[in-house]
């Protein structure tokens, strides 16, 4: 992996205001393009089945995950009119709900119009309509299963106040993993040690992006691997070094 591209500042990352990557170097200490690279999700949400919208009733307060598509936005004024909020209009073959965004910025670059998306979150009611308020959403892939995990970040509650949301991550970890794509080396000891380890390219994809559990679970064991096997010659090299420096304090010793 090149380092000179992996200390980039990530101001320079397309999807992140230097207003927002300030909030990353304050409140989350990510400052380079390795620092957000490495910035695991704290755990996943797992759906085993996507549901239609008439199947939503009965689902108040659940996370779900719905195929459909997008066919409109509005942007409307609330709180007095002192802010504004996007809403989406989303439907599949069954129904529409509404999908809502408190935080509008950067929004709409991310949203297109009737193209089929799953779309996740948490089912809400307001003024007898279904909503999912600052849902994820990703394209979809015809080779996509009836099965889907999402990351889930360690995001601050006044983050997640200015917009940065799971779905604002998993957009901007796109963005870097996709200018990193031609970058990302395989581990230095990948040939040397009697291990089945995912490529080190593919882990890092998988533990943002997991395709399967199988996936995770393998990406997860070759970079705990990968970071435990370091963390080994790092203690060897101490130890080598504390050695070397005690031989020469003996060696350089006068005695009367």
């Amino acid at each position: 992996m090149s380092c000179n591209i992996l200390k980039k500042s990530i101001k320079y990352l397309k999807g992140l205001s230097l207003k927002k990557a300030y909030l990353f170097n304050t409140e989350l200490n990510l400052y380079t393009y390795e620092d957000l690279l490495f910035f695991y999700p704290k755990g996943y949400m797992h759906l085993y089945a996507i549901k239609n919208i008439s199947e939503l009733s009965n689902h108040d307060n659940n996370f779900v995950q719905i195929l459909g598509k997008i066919t409109k936005i509005e942007e409307i004024n609330y709180k007095n009119k002192k802010g504004k909020m996007l809403i989406a209009h989303f439907e599949d073959e069954t129904g529409y709900i509404e999908l809502v965004w408190f935080q509008k910025k950067n929004i709409l670059k991310n949203i297109i119009k009737n193209i089929t998306v799953i779309v996740f979150g948490k089912v809400k009611y307001f003024q007898n309509k279904i909503q999912i308020i600052h849902p994820n959403i990703k394209k979809f892939h015809s080779s996509v299963k009836n099965f889907s995990i999402f990351p889930v970040y360690p995001i601050p509650k006044n983050l997640k106040e200015k917009g940065v949301n799971n779905f604002f991550m998993t957009n901007l970890l796109q963005n870097l993993i996709e200018e990193l794509k031609y970058d990302i080396n395989e581990f230095c000891f990948q040939d040397l040690m009697n291990k089945k380890l995912m490529s080190r390219k593919k882990a890092l994809i998988q533990i943002h992006f997991p395709e399967s559990l199988d996936s995770l679970l393998q990406a997860q064991y070759s970079l705990k691997f990968e970071e435990l096997f370091l963390l080994k010659l790092f203690f060897l090299y101490k130890k080598e070094l504390a050695h070397s420096c005690s031989s020469v304090k003996v060696k350089g010793r006068k005695f009367l």
